[in-house]
């Protein structure tokens, strides 16, 4: 589900169509670092990211590198606070050539209290403690989305694009940004719950689908979230973007 680069929005129930033209589209995206290309502005560290993505599409970020707009490791906890939606609202308001806003944010969030999600392996039964998973993802997260949601409906007319997000391998792979190493993200609390991730493949593929019941649910909240404001914001699925690419569907 992506934005019709010639401003056309859809009928009800039909799905935006891309299309690349020869005049950029302004966009104004929200959110967390792969969202932006700060990294090969500011060090020269060429990386992929949306923003590299979206040019070639024909859209044009104008704010991609200004850091209360977006910035690595941002919360949508904080996201949701009224000094950053008023950046937000403030910045749409002196930009009126702005015809989508696309919100990236919701995993960071997530990473810190994964351990508190899971139950710990030697227990046997259900991987995750449902009475968690309900009250942060189904409870706090949504409502961070529905705050965002409502504020920026509320000041512009202009749609707004809530991007989910594909399923992970929790195998330990991190990041390195120059040189200095960013992650693992998701080992170690796997690790803390009992899980023996390294050495042991049966241990991995539960915590692939353990991390897929997150996501799934994870990208629920935002659905549902979006479905409150019909025609004027909406859920964009990346779910299959990784097995697509890789070429291992069974693996995400």
């Amino acid at each position: 589900l992506t934005l019709a680069l010639d401003g056309r929005l859809p009928p009800p129930g039909e799905d935006f169509n891309l299309r690349v033209r020869a005049t950029a589209t302004p966009l104004l995206a929200i959110g967390d670092s792969w969202l932006f290309d700060q990294w090969d502005r500011e060090f020269g560290v060429v990386r992929a990211n949306l923003t590299k993505s979206l040019l070639k599409l024909g859209y044009k970020d104008n704010a991609s590198g200004t850091s209360q707009i977006t910035s690595a490791g941002r919360l949508l906890s904080d996201m949701a606070k009224a000094p950053f939606l008023r950046d937000v609202t403030n910045y749409l308001a002196d930009q009126p050539d702005i015809e989508a806003v696309l919100v990236g944010a919701g995993c960071n969030d997530l990473v810190p209290v994964l351990k508190m999600l899971l139950k710990p392996l030697s227990e046997g039964g259900d991987s995750l403690d449902e009475a968690a998973v309900a009250g942060f993802i189904d409870g706090a997260l949504f409502t961070y989305y529905d705050t965002v949601i409502k504020t920026l409906t509320a000041s512009s007319e202009i749609p707004l694009l809530i991007h989910g997000y594909d399923h992970p391998i929790p195998d330990g792979r991190g990041d390195m940004v120059l040189i200095d190493p960013s992650g693992p993200w998701l080992l170690p609390s796997f690790e803390d719950r009992g899980y023996d991730i390294i050495g042991n493949r049966q241990h991995l593929t539960l915590a692939s689908e353990v991390m897929k019941r997150l996501i799934d649910r994870l990208n629920a909240a935002i659905k549902k979230a979006a479905a409150s404001y019909p025609n004027r914001v909406y859920y964009v699925d990346l779910t299959g973007t990784l097995a697509q690419k890789y070429g291992d569907a069974a693996k995400y």
